[in-house]
Formats: structure tokens, C-alpha cells, sequence
């Protein structure tokens, strides 16, 4: 990293071009951390909790170099999560994600697993639940993608179900 800091440093005094990496403000990023946080747990979650968040973004997942993340999504996310939930008592407990009917066009998902999902509008242009039948203990972040680069607000209900 260091050395790659000193020739970019260099290039850019010897007048050269030097061609950034977009990923980084761009595309979905796990190690940002999103402004909407909470730790829940499985049992506190059955009644469901509905939460605010911002959606959208500037870029498509088509742009973005991540091996994880599905790119035939034309939804537009930012880089930093919508939200991050710290789930706790999983077991036997599946996780429903349900954004309201508004501007939300796509949801992107990375459980504490590393596991990458995405759902996008169904067949009459509504986004349905996202389902996720093991989510696993530890860190969740969710992504909400728009039809547009337009940033909106967007209320989100997250409930676990039994398997």
C-alpha cells in the first residue's frame, strides 16, 4: 500500500496520468459503516421493527468490481450500507427484510457469513420481502438501491419468521 502511495505520489509530480480505482466511493463497501445501527435479537425481532432509512445512490452494481455482488441490478446504491444490524439468537430463525412501497427499487444484503444477496423489483414493478432463511448471529448490512441516482427516505420492517 505504501509503495503504491509513493508511485501514484511520484507519477502524479512527473506530470503522468495516473488512473484512480473507482470501488471505493462507488460501489457497495463493507467496512463503511451505515448512520442506521442497532443490535437486536431474534426473539425481540418476531413483533418486527420498522426502521428509517436513506436509499440510493450514485452508481449501478454493473460499475462495481466486487466478486460477491450480483452486476445485472440497475439500481442505483451508495457505498456506505443503509443499515447495519448486529443480529444475536438466531438459531431456528429465518429474517424477513420488507422496505415500503416508495422509492426503494433493490435490495443488497452481505450476512455475517460473507454471503452476498440481492432482490430486485417482481413482476409488476414492486419490490418484495427479502427473505433470508439463515441469517446467521453477528453483523448484517443492507443496501437499498433506487430507480434513479436521487437519494430518497424510505421506512423498512425487519422481522424473523420460524423455520
Amino acid at each position: 500500500m505504501k509503495k503504491r502511495f509513493l508511485y501514484m505520489f511520484a507519477a502524479m509530480m512527473c506530470g503522468a496520468a495516473v488512473a484512480l480505482p473507482l470501488s471505493a466511493a462507488a460501489c457497495p463497501n463493507p467496512e463503511h459503516s451505515s448512520v442506521v445501527r442497532f443490535t437486536e435479537s431474534g426473539v425481540n425481532l418476531r413483533r418486527g421493527k420498522i426502521v428509517r432509512l436513506n436509499a440510493g445512490g450514485t452508481s449501478t452494481l454493473a460499475e462495481c468490481p466486487q466478486a460477491g455482488v450480483v452486476r445485472d441490478n440497475d439500481a442505483y446504491f451508495t457505498d456506505a450500507p443503509s443499515l447495519e444490524l448486529e443480529l444475536v439468537g438466531m438459531m431456528g430463525l429465518g429474517l424477513q427484510i420488507t422496505p415500503d412501497q416508495g422509492c426503494a427499487n433493490s435490495i443488497l444484503v452481505l450476512t455475517p457469513d460473507g454471503q452476498w444477496y440481492n432482490r430486485g423489483p417482481g413482476l409488476n414493478g414492486y419490490l418484495p420481502a427479502l427473505m433470508l432463511s439463515r441469517p446467521g448471529t453477528g453483523e448484517l448490512k443492507v443496501w437499498v438501491g433506487t430507480k434513479s441516482p436521487e437519494r430518497c427516505r424510505l421506512r423498512m420492517e425487519v422481522l424473523t419468521i420460524r423455520r
